[in-house]
């Protein structure tokens, strides 16, 4: 028996302590009356407690199992039986589970990269990140069991196995895939920004990292640039020393006229790699004629927002209006600075951004929804600062949960992941919010995972910023010079910004293999279709459905859209972590399984697996059902006679 108070207990127990003075005043000596009144009132306090009895009761329904398949880029490994891929092995051991199982279970069958995939995917691809298994928590109906089939490449070194532990979530892990090291290099390319001024200075990084049996070897890096009619001009040949991790800085000047320009850095092929599809790499960026709007809304002066304002009105590119709240008006500049945020102020803006008590500039539900069409239009969104706004209507778009203390921190160029964006050999301090989560498919760009700082998200054709930090301004002050804190406001939001809107405009100008491609066009022309050139020289013509084109990039490489006179250079490339160190990590999987009361086992034999599932289907078909006490006649009835007892002695005595 357990209890489930009806009100809080120290409630309860000042209302006994009540009763039983109240009785002892009444009544003066011990005597018959007294005690009748002591076990009314013992009989009250134990009904406000609300005795609990727990009942087992079978389940209506089969319980839920679920088969979850890695499908991320290690799976690809062809090392399995018949020199098959780990994916298609897991596969196969996830339809014979599904097979013996059927009868008792009610079986899913999903694939997993940094979340649950249904249905599983066709090909293995991306970068695991096992926190995604966290969703298992608030599915519904929640799964009795989840068997995880995997070579335990998590390459985020994520920790979901308490958080499952904790929802009582049985996970068993089987082992696919061999304990061999691996022989691969793999290279990535990217630029500062995607938009640049002809004549303006764009800085790229090239990043290689080789499995430890190449460390210390000597290579070539090449980087070209690529142009409109395919010719490549060199823009640096050098020899590089291979680590880990290493990271080569380059900066290119594009000049001519507005539209996409390419690069490609690439190492040739060593004897013995894996594969030779990550030895190169593309980067695409827009060379645009006109600047980006950038429209800024602050309710409530605030340091931190003045100073990013100077910065961005410093860069020829961006145009800037703002919005600020100062006493009881509102103080505008810029070219058509609007008063309130409303859809006719969002026309022909590229970027918002939202400071602090916007309700005193219009803000609202309706700002709201005003904002979220923006974005899944394609604008951008940066939230600025720390904490939640229009009272929490914005938080579905915010890529980071954080509502704990404000903390002072410092901050170095090892925690940014835009190139440039802090400069090296500096410590320098801000304030951020405590209790920082990430969203899914959310982008660090400073901070960590788990505590992001800056943080970023696509959604719909756009994104979203969140600036979980304030401070920033006091570089300027603290004697590292006006440039410091200007470039950290200028990276990041020409790091975020798209190309311009033509007539049509991607999601992203990179994407991972097997992600999909968007395009978005613009409204008034929707027959004509998109012409597509693949890496391997395949033309696909692709058709719009109403203004949105969708196609799925299924190998690295460069493709070229085109419509009508104006075309766009999309970069599909392979995960580099997925592809170094693809030894099955059985440790990783055996800590998961103990942690959450499951077992660990060999994909190659799921027998003894099999087994304890169909022996344990009788308790996980079961529940406990809790069913008050105090619901049965027996506690009214003994109240009611407790009552009338001392009703009756109380009479007989002339006391009433």
């Amino acid at each position: 028996m357990t209890w489930d108070p009806l009100v809080p207990l120290w409630v309860t127990l000042a209302l006994t302590a009540c009763a039983v003075l109240a009785a002892l005043r009444a009544y003066r000596e011990l005597s018959a009356t007294l005690v009748l009144r002591l076990g009314l009132i013992a009989v009250l306090a134990l009904m406000l407690g609300n005795p609990v009895r727990e009942r087992e009761q079978e389940v209506g329904r089969r319980p839920t199992l679920l088969l979850v398949a890695d499908s991320s880029g290690s799976m690809a490994t062809a090392d399995g039986p018949g020199a098959s891929a780990r994916y298609a092995q897991a596969r196969v051991v996830a339809a014979q589970l599904a097979a013996g199982l059927n009868d008792l279970y009610q079986v899913s069958q999903v694939g997993f990269i940094n979340q649950v995939q249904a249905p599983m995917p066709e090909q293995a691809s991306g970068d695991t990140d096992f926190a995604g298994l966290t969703a298992l928590v608030t599915q519904a109906p929640k799964p009795a069991a989840v068997v995880f089939i995997s070579d335990g490449a998590d390459w985020r070194h994520s920790d979901p196995d308490a958080e499952l532990a904790r929802a009582r979530i049985t996970v068993h892990t089987l082992g696919v895939g061999d304990q061999k090291p691996t022989t691969n290099l793999a290279l990535r390319l990217e630029v500062a920004s995607p938009t640049v001024f002809p004549g303006q200075e764009l800085p790229m990084t090239v990043t290689i990292a080789a499995s430890p049996d190449l460390r210390g070897r000597r290579v070539t890096l090449e980087v070209d640039t690529i142009g409109e009619n395919g010719f490549t001009v060199a823009l640096a040949r050098q020899e590089v020393t291979l680590d880990a991790m290493t990271r080569v800085p380059l900066v290119d000047t594009p000049s001519g006229q507005k539209g996409g320009r390419l690069w490609r850095a690439r190492v040739a092929p060593l004897a013995g790699e894996r594969t030779a599809d990550d030895n190169q790499d593309f980067a695409a960026a827009q060379v645009v004629d006109r600047s980006v709007r950038v429209l800024v809304f602050e309710g409530q002066p605030w340091w931190d927002t003045t100073f990013a304002v100077r910065a961005w009105r410093r860069d020829r590119q961006l145009d800037v209006a703002t919005a600020f709240g100062v006493g009881k008006r509102t103080w505008r500049s810029g070219n058509a600075a609007p008063d309130k945020l409303t859809a006719e102020a969002l026309q022909g803006v590229d970027v918002v951004v939202l400071g602090q008590a916007l309700d005193r500039l219009g803000g609202g539900q309706e700002a709201a929804r005003i904002l979220r069409e923006f974005v899944d239009r394609g604008g951008g969104l940066v939230l600025l600062g720390p904490g939640r706004r229009l009272d929490g209507a914005l938080d579905q778009l915010d890529p980071i949960v954080a509502d704990g203390a404000m903390a002072a921190l410092e901050i170095s160029s090892a925690d940014a992941g835009i190139p440039g964006l802090l400069p090296k050999d500096l410590r320098l301090p801000v304030r951020s919010a405590g209790g920082g989560v990430l969203k899914p498919q959310a982008r660090v760009l400073l901070g960590s995972r788990e505590r992001p700082l800056i943080a970023s998200r696509h959604l719909g054709g756009g994104w979203v910023c969140s600036v979980n930090l304030e401070g920033v301004w006091s570089w300027n002050i603290s004697g590292q010079g006006r440039e410091v804190g200007e470039r950290f406001w200028r990276q990041i939001l020409r790091t975020l910004t798209n190309a311009p809107m033509g007539t049509m405009r991607a999601e992203r100008l990179r994407l991972g293999v097997g992600e999909e491609l968007a395009l978005w066009l613009q409204p008034d022309d929707k027959t004509a279709a998109v012409r597509l050139t693949h890496p391997d020289g395949r033309v696909e013509e692709v058709v719009p459905v109403d203004d949105t084109v969708r196609v799925r990039l299924e190998r690295p490489g460069l493709y070229r859209v085109e419509r009508g006179g104006e075309h766009l250079s999309v970069v599909a490339t392979l995960e580099v972590r997925e592809q170094l160190e693809t030894a099955r990590d059985d440790a990783r999987l055996m800590r998961l399984a103990a942690a959450t009361g499951g077992e660990f086992a060999d994909a190659g034999d799921p027998s003894a697996l099999l087994t304890r599932l169909r022996t344990v289907r009788i308790m996980a078909g079961t529940v406990r059902r809790p069913e008050p006490l105090i619901t049965e006649a027996m506690w009214f009835v003994a109240a009611l006679v407790l009552a009338g007892l001392e009703w009756w002695l109380r009479r007989k005595r002339g006391q009433v």
